[in-house]
């Protein structure tokens, strides 16, 4: 069996309906339902439990977070219902209920009453398993009916997410259904601005259309990191801009897999792409036969570059007899006689060298795009239900070329293909070799948003290419040659129990008094957790660190407790206190019934001190800062071992992205650490000087560990960076998990929760 396995979505049987009525007791928390099999008449009874989630005595309140995006909150990813835990409620219609029923009439009480005893539990029995959409469809159903009813507004917004929609200028029509689905299926929604209606979590596609006007399309993805989703476009005039072109707003265009992800915070992380347009599909047959019809290959004006083959300069005439068909005809590898199949005008170019990917781009007036452009335009860095979705739905690994727009996985901004089909020539030098992007039909699925450098004279079959056109100068930056950082692990080995000591070592520091104090204990923050702020004396150089901690209500202490390093975005000379956000996604840690622990480690926030970079690099200065991030960590464990209300013999490390990254270090030399959770994480690109390398330590790392990542993350790729991390572990096979969702450098929540409460409850047990 493989050491690892893809999470999938659970086929779950129906709920039909449940029987307890609005007079009855609910004891427990539990719902009697019933269950039917699709395809028999044969019906079981059973039992669910509501989630032991923790709120206020008062049921019939939603917690006033409840409105945060779908994953915020989760008791493993389900329902939130605020009930104490052993007092049994009984049901009661709220004042505006009572009055409502009574003007309604008795046709009407008995309508709510059915929906409320049926309908009602069957959603909730859903939700509490974590199946939104299928509560969702349910809830559409009944949201008239119980409009007033808390716990139907409780449950709603939890499968509903909120939507805000606007278009410049205003007034589009706009249509929506679930992305990847046949547009000619949507349902329109209004005219924009559209603010706030709620829609379900699945990721979505819209289609924004107004007279006179290009129409543009968007599609969603569910991220955790904002409670409403913002989707705005831009609509161009017929005539504005050539026909087969979307304008691509301003934003960061993300490296691709093999390329440094070195730039600052302050930065953006990544370069700024200016408003482009780009070509919605591949250059077909087709058009690329109206270049070869208008002597394309005969007129050197369109051939600008210099022809270099195989690291020599070749002369104009030279390179043309490298550009034949099968019969020895100008054109592409793939045709013959000049032309391509009959049939086939609609299907992608297929056999062309960079070389006439950029003479055809010239006869337009158009340019290839960078690696930058390709990642703005696809803008799934982050993504996660719907980057999975469009990988399915795109023609990359399915062995079979097709027509360009045939498939559905369309990008965010509505461009086909990028995802498979032909790989796609981009402009950028890699040495003598040039970048193609988005893999193809033949190619393995990781490869849409890698970097692969080719040759600029191979005219495989699976070679295409689509164009961009500038609407501001052109970026010296994004045309730079790229270098890419692929770090070969082949030959690495354990150090020595002796070299290890020396390494080891370096990490301590003296047993100096802590002298915390607290600056803040926040009781009102959450119905979920008291805040701290804490201050203490750090390791080295008279300087005073700062955690925050998550204290959980709804258990007695000494608390479960985990570490949580954030992710290089911490890497910013701001304030902590302005832009703490682990909350945003961890709250399910202290609803859990564990403390949740958040130092700022030096470099990060308050305690920069010029940090620009968390990248691993052979710098000194990298080894030191790394030192320092390494005993801050260990000195907040010693801060938290002098604490009563904590359990010393259950601390752990949570970490995303960069958290991860360092685990592979700190699990190795502080055992205090007894399991560790790990987002995103993995392997560094890059060396380091050997005293600070992560190959020098990994093997020693021994705790249980857990480690989620992404199928298509451009930071730690599966296959040359968050795999290997895995695998090179020295925890015990038993004691580790892999698990690898079909997202990027981000995680399904309600996967990602599941996984971590399992694992939490298997290695420290359920908190009590």
């Amino acid at each position: 069996m493989s050491p690892y396995h893809r999470s999938t979505p659970r086929r779950l049987p129906r709920v039909i309906r449940s029987l307890p009525s609005p007079g009855n007791v609910w004891k427990n928390r539990r719902i009697s339902v019933i269950r039917t099999s699709r395809n028999s008449s044969t019906r079981s009874m059973r039992s669910i439990s509501l989630p032991k989630c923790p709120g206020k005595t008062d049921w019939r309140q939603p917690p006033p977070d409840s409105r945060r995006s779908r994953g915020g909150g989760d008791c493993r990813g389900s329902f939130v219902l605020a009930i104490t835990r052993h007092t049994a409620l009984p049901f009661k219609p709220t004042a505006t209920e009572q009055e409502g029923n009574a003007a309604a009439g008795t046709a009407s009480t008995a309508a709510v009453n059915r929906a409320r005893q049926v309908a009602l539990p069957q959603m909730l029995a859903l939700v509490s398993e974590g199946e939104f959409i299928q509560a969702y469809a349910i809830g559409e159903t009944l949201k008239e009916q119980l409009a007033d009813d808390t716990l139907f507004k409780v449950a709603w917004e939890k499968v509903a997410r909120p939507f805000t929609i606007t278009s410049h200028p205003a007034g589009a029509t706009v249509r929506y259904g679930d992305s990847g689905t046949d547009p000619a299926t949507f349902t329109e929604l209004g005219q924009t601005p559209i603010t706030e209606i709620r829609l379900s979590t699945s990721p979505k596609q819209f289609v924004f259309t107004l007279d006179g006007h290009h129409n543009a399309i968007a599609t969603t993805d569910n991220h955790f990191f904002d409670s409403i989703t913002t989707v705005t476009r831009v609509l161009s005039k017929v005539g504005e801009i050539p026909e087969g072109m979307i304008r691509i707003t301003e934003g960061i265009g993300f490296m691709l897999t093999g390329m440094a992800f070195d730039k600052s915070v302050a930065d953006g992380f990544a370069p700024t792409v200016d408003t482009f347009l780009i070509d919605q599909f591949e250059v077909t047959n087709k058009q690329y036969m109206q270049f070869v019809n208008a002597g394309g290959y005969t007129k050197r004006e369109y051939w600008a570059d210099s022809f270099i083959r195989q690291g020599q300069e070749i002369d104009f005439a030279e390179a043309m007899k490298l550009m034949v068909d099968t019969t020895g005809r100008p054109g592409p590898a793939a045709w013959a006689v000049g032309r391509f199949e009959t049939g086939r005008e609609n299907y992608p170019v297929q056999g062309v060298s960079w070389y006439e990917d950029q003479a055809y781009a010239n006869f337009l007036g158009k340019s290839l795009p960078t690696p930058y452009h390709g990642s703005r335009a696809n803008e799934s860095f982050i993504g996660t239900d719907g980057l999975g979705r469009m990988v399915l739905r795109s023609n990359i690994n399915k062995g079979t070329y097709s027509e360009v727009g045939s498939y559905t996985g369309v990008s965010p901004f509505g461009v086909s293909d990028l995802c498979g089909n032909v790989a796609e020539w981009v402009v950028n030098a890699v040495g003598n070799q040039r970048l193609s992007l988005g893999g193809s039909t033949e190619d393995q699925e990781y490869f849409f948003n890698q970097a692969n450098p080719a040759d600029p004279f191979d005219r495989s079959q699976k070679r295409g290419f689509r164009c961009i056109k500038y609407l501001s100068d052109k970026s010296e930056e994004l045309l730079e040659d790229i270098q890419l950082h692929y770090r070969d692990y082949g030959d690495a080995k354990k150090v020595s129990d002796e070299i290890f000591s020396v390494y080891k070592n370096q990490f301590d520091y003296d047993n100096s008094a802590l002298e915390p104090v607290i600056s803040y204990s926040k009781q009102d923050v959450s119905p979920d957790y008291v805040k701290e702020r804490v201050a203490f004396n750090a390791a080295y150089g008279g300087e005073r660190m700062i955690v925050y901690l998550y204290l959980p209500k709804n258990v007695e202490p000494p608390y479960q407790t985990l570490i949580f390093i954030h992710g290089a975005g911490a890497i910013n000379p701001v304030t902590s206190e302005d832009n703490l956000r682990a909350m945003a996604s961890f709250k399910f840690i202290p609803q859990s019934g564990r403390a949740f622990v958040v130092p700022v480690l030096k470099g990060q926030w308050d305690r920069n001190d010029g940090l620009e970079s968390g990248a691993s690099n052979d710098s000194q200065e990298y080894a030191e800062f790394l030192i320092k991030w390494t005993k801050d960590f260990r000195r907040t464990v010693d801060y938290l071992e002098s604490r009563d209300d904590i359990d010393a013999a259950k601390i752990g490390n949570l970490g995303a992205s960069w958290g991860p990254f360092n685990f592979l270090i700190t699990g190795a030399v502080d055992p205090r650490l007894k399991i560790s959770i790990c987002f995103v994480g993995g392997r560094s690109m890059t060396p380091a000087r050997a005293e600070v390398d992560q190959i020098n330590y990994v093997h020693r790392v021994k705790q249980p560990t857990l480690w989620l990542v992404g199928e298509y993350d451009q930071i730690f790729p599966l296959k040359q960076s968050s795999r290997p991390a895995f695998e090179y572990l020295g925890t015990d096979p038993k004691d580790k998990k892999l698990v690898v969702f079909p997202s990027g450098h981000s995680l399904p929540v309600k996967g990602r929760i599941r996984e971590s409460l399992d694992f939490l409850d298997k290695y420290f047990g359920p908190a009590k």
